[in-house]
């Protein structure tokens, strides 16, 4: 699949690197590139295609990614006809003609890699070919983290009209079968119209999509296996009998500090957001079971010390069977 893609795409970005060779053909004189090529009332067509090339990064701290992507608009305008069938393919400085000025709301620090120039055929129809590379803002909804599932969106909006003076088409959209970025799995692209409406002013574009789905793998083995071997730990105290209180406070005290040492190290990890997300549900609620855990052993080590091993007995044979259900239900509820 990569291959046909390449032998579709890849060209046109190797003839556009040599256009700067190619003969340039002035516009007419009484051309204004400011005035649209379509009479008021009668909005301008554009169309839209892109190319993911690569997803390099995604950034969860800084809620943005890395995108490598190939444009191609069009659109016609009638004053650049030739004059004559004989005229062939010219190029022009994209400032000299009119365009959709379409660029990226949500652009951080992308830049454009080939120059800005239109391919104008002899019949009037514009074609503005652009590769951009960098970094876009795009809000994640991490609250099912890490088994989450994100859109990254590149909107691409017209900085001057609104939809009554364009309307933006889609050509599709594709990507490249390998992607750099690590850790997700990244499905197809798609364009879909975009307005941004603001007070008293309107402005057209399109949205390229991408749908990705977190692997989480990573996090199993070494978030939630750690995690469930602390738990686990812990929930040992009760198979200790009540009598020997050194040997429970002394396991139930040591899976307290190996906890409190495993979250500092994997605060480092969880993306910084205001609002708890699955993994922090989970390490909260194993958090507590631990503590539960040492708090028990204390109670049932007082209990023996009154001489009421046989009611001591009787609570740590509940509780081991109540922490094993809370921790099976906590791995159920956040697992699944």
């Amino acid at each position: 699949m990569s291959h046909r893609l390449l032998h579709r795409w890849l060209p046109l970005v190797a003839i556009q690197a040599l256009i700067c060779a190619a003969p340039a053909r002035p516009e007419p004189a009484d051309y204004n590139p400011a005035v649209r090529p379509d009479p008021a009332g009668t909005p301008t067509e554009v169309s839209v295609a892109a190319l993911v090339i690569d997803l390099a990064d995604i950034d969860d701290v800084k809620q943005e990614f890395t995108i490598d992507v190939y444009v191609i608009v069009r659109w016609r305008d009638g004053r650049l006809a030739a004059d004559s069938e004989l005229d062939e393919e010219r190029t022009l400085p994209l400032a000299s003609v009119w365009h959709p000025a379409l660029g990226a709301l949500n652009r951080r620090g992308a830049s454009i890699m080939l120059p800005e120039v239109v391919f104008i055929d002899p019949d009037g129809n514009v074609e503005y070919s652009q590769r951009y590379f960098g970094q876009i803002g795009s809000p994640l909804d991490l609250q099912e983290f890490p088994a989450d599932t994100q859109t990254l969106e590149v909107r691409m909006l017209s900085y001057r009209y609104g939809p009554d003076e364009l309307v933006v088409g889609s050509r599709g959209a594709q990507r490249l079968e390998r992607m750099s970025v690590s850790g997700w799995r990244v499905g197809q692209p798609r364009l879909e119209p975009s307005l941004l409406d603001l007070p008293e002013v309107t402005r057209a574009g399109t949205s390229l999509q991408v749908e990705v789905e977190r692997e989480t793998g990573y996090y199993v083995l070494t978030m939630v296996m750690p995690l469930l071997l602390i738990t686990l730990m812990a929930w040992a105290v009760f198979w200790i009998d009540p009598s020997l209180l050194p040997s429970q406070v002394g396991i139930a005290t040591a899976s307290v500090f190996t906890l409190i040492a495993f979250r500092f190290s994997l605060s480092l990890r969880l993306p910084e957001v205001s609002y708890l997300t699955t993994a922090d549900w989970f390490v909260l609620t194993a958090t507590l079971l631990v503590f539960g855990a040492l708090g028990e052993t204390v109670y049932a080590g007082r209990l023996a010390k009154l001489g009421r091993e046989d009611a001591a007995r009787r609570v740590d044979y509940h509780s081991r069977w109540i922490y094993l259900v809370a921790l099976t239900t906590l791995c159920l509820l956040t697992l699944s």
